[in-house]
């Protein structure tokens, strides 16, 4: 019981390095990326990182699974260091004793708690991702069942492409696409009487733009990783931001006047998971409006610093992993 306590205070304490860390990094190869979907995709990187790291990084060498303490080891033989570019990582950062074992500030925190308190701490945040992943199951199936009830409530409208529209007359304030193997765009009828016919056409190249990059789906795996992470703050400022993004890279897939039009006529609401909603925002119609997709020079440069960025990070050790 006290080893899986000291693992989840590990793993607490080193998903909040890793998180912040990475964030950090991103921030620095932000300036350098003027596609809107690189930078979406930058922005996810936090939730990328730690989950790689809990999973996939090797938990050998921390010193609770060789049966070593950290306290009473002799004077200068507990170091920090930071390494750039040591034995082909581009940044290692971590607490270790001399014969190379690691350590974390959950492992001092265990120590000088004592096993009993350290037992208790584990099995509550370890209760508190139960709990965590409970609500995230709970609004999934509330989604489903929510999505289902107003598919079976529209009616068909019309075909764009290969994707189907719908009117409902449900009081929605914005156009939504739900769904990820079977797509549909649900529109309110108030909104179908005032969307002009190129703002409506504009409103489905946008959704197409979705429905490329799998966004939907997308959606729910980063609820899962939220859900899994719920104890590290400004993480939803870190997926507001990333949306943005990936809504602009959307609307790049229309004509910028017509989607700005179509916004003016929507406003922002809260969807379950499985929907993306076209909703409006100050600084998204501005962006709509000013920012032109970059040429394919700048993108090209852009994706290279973006997959140059991405493996920089992974490859990175932030302690304890």
């Amino acid at each position: 019981m006290e080893m899986m306590a000291r693992f989840i205070l590990n793993t607490f304490f080193g998903s909040l390095v890793a998180f912040y860390m990475t964030l950090f990094f991103l921030l620095l190869f932000r300036p350098l990326i003027k596609k809107a979907r690189y930078l979406y995709l930058l922005f996810l990187l936090p939730f990328f990182k730690i989950t790689w790291d809990l999973f996939f990084s090797s938990h050998a060498h921390w010193v609770f699974t060789n049966g070593k303490e950290v306290l009473n080891q002799a004077p200068n033989t507990r170091i920090l260091s930071a390494f750039i570019g040591h034995n082909g990582y581009p940044v290692t950062i971590k607490f270790y004793l001399l014969d190379g074992y690691v350590f974390s500030l959950g492992d001092i925190c265990a120590e000088m708690m004592g096993k009993d308190l350290t037992v208790s701490i584990g099995l509550t945040l370890l209760f508190l991702t139960f709990l965590s992943f409970l609500r995230f199951g709970y609004r999934l199936r509330k989604g489903i069942k929510w999505k289902n009830s107003l598919f079976s409530e529209s009616t068909f409208y019309e075909n764009y492409g290969k994707i189907p529209v719908f009117s409902t007359a449900r009081k929605l304030s914005s156009p939504l696409l739900i769904g990820v193997w079977k797509p549909a765009i649900i529109c309110p009828n108030h909104l179908l009487k005032v969307l002009s016919r190129k703002e409506l056409k504009a409103i489905v190249s946008h959704e197409k733009g979705h429905l490329e990059w799998q966004d939907n789906l997308m959606n729910g795996v980063m609820e899962g990783i939220s859900a899994l992470f719920w104890f590290i703050p400004l993480k939803k400022r870190a997926l507001k931001k990333a949306y943005f993004y990936r809504e602009h890279a959307c609307d790049l897939k229309g004509s910028p006047l017509h989607i700005a039009s179509a916004l003016k006529k929507t406003y922002s609401i809260n969807f379950p998971i499985g929907c993306i909603a076209f909703s409006s925002s100050v600084n998204r119609v501005k962006w709509t409006l000013e920012k032109k997709a970059p040429g394919k020079f700048i993108a090209t440069i852009s994706l290279f610093v973006f997959l140059g960025g991405a493996l920089f990070i992974f490859c990175s050790h932030f302690l304890p992993f």
